[in-house]
C-alpha cells in the first residue's frame, strides 16, 4: 500500500521495500520519476528508486528476494510540460494513445483535483506534451526518456522499444 501524498519519505524502510519489489520484478530497466519533478513524493520517489536499484544487487543488503544480478539501467520519465527535461530518447506511443487517455481517465481522484485545484484537463494535457514530444522525433505522438548515467548502468544497446 502507497503512503498518501506528501508522506513518502527517504528512508532505510522506503529503500527496502522498494529493493523487495525490485528483487521479486528482477527487472531489465527501471523506469522511474525524473530527479528535477514538480512533486516532492515524485522527486522522492526518484532518490529511492535510485539507491534501491543498486542496493538490490547488493546480496549482503537485508531485504526480501534474491539479489538481482545486475544493476538494472534507469530512465527517467519526462517532467510535467518538459520543465528541465532534455530528452535523449523517444518512444512512438501513437498506436496506443487512445489506451493511454483512457487509462488516465481511471484514475479520476487526480483528474477531478487536478481539474478543481488548477484548472488542468489532465488527459488533454498529456495528449498535448505527446504531440510535442512525437513532433519532435517525427511521429504523432511520442513520450521522451533521458537515461540515468552513472557508473555500472551504462548499456551499450538501446533498451527501450
Amino acid at each position: 500500500m502507497l503512503p498518501p501524498d506528501c508522506e513518502l519519505h527517504h528512508n532505510l524502510q522506503s529503500v527496502t521495500k522498494t529493493v523487495e519489489i525490485i528483487r521479486q520484478a528482477q527487472p531489465d530497466i527501471i523506469i522511474t520519476h525524473s530527479p528535477s519533478d514538480y512533486m516532492p513524493d515524485h522527486v522522492i520517489t526518484s532518490q529511492v528508486v535510485f539507491d534501491a536499484s543498486f542496493h538490490a544487487t547488493l546480496p549482503n543488503f537485508s531485504a526480501g528476494g534474491r539479489p538481482t544480478s545486475l544493476i538494472p539501467p534507469i530512465y527517467y520519465m519526462d517532467t510535467l510540460a518538459g520543465v528541465e527535461f532534455l530528452p535523449e530518447e523517444y518512444v512512438d506511443i501513437t498506436e496506443t494513445m487512445e489506451t493511454k487517455r483512457q487509462m488516465l481517465l481511471c484514475h479520476q481522484s487526480q483528474y477531478q483535483w487536478l481539474k478543481e485545484h488548477d484548472n488542468i484537463d489532465t488527459v488533454e494535457f498529456i495528449e498535448i506534451m505527446a504531440r510535442m514530444r512525437g513532433l519532435q522525433c517525427g511521429v504523432k505522438y511520442a513520450e521522451a526518456f533521458k537515461r540515468c548515467k552513472v557508473w555500472g548502468r551504462n548499456p551499450i544497446r538501446r533498451l527501450l522499444p
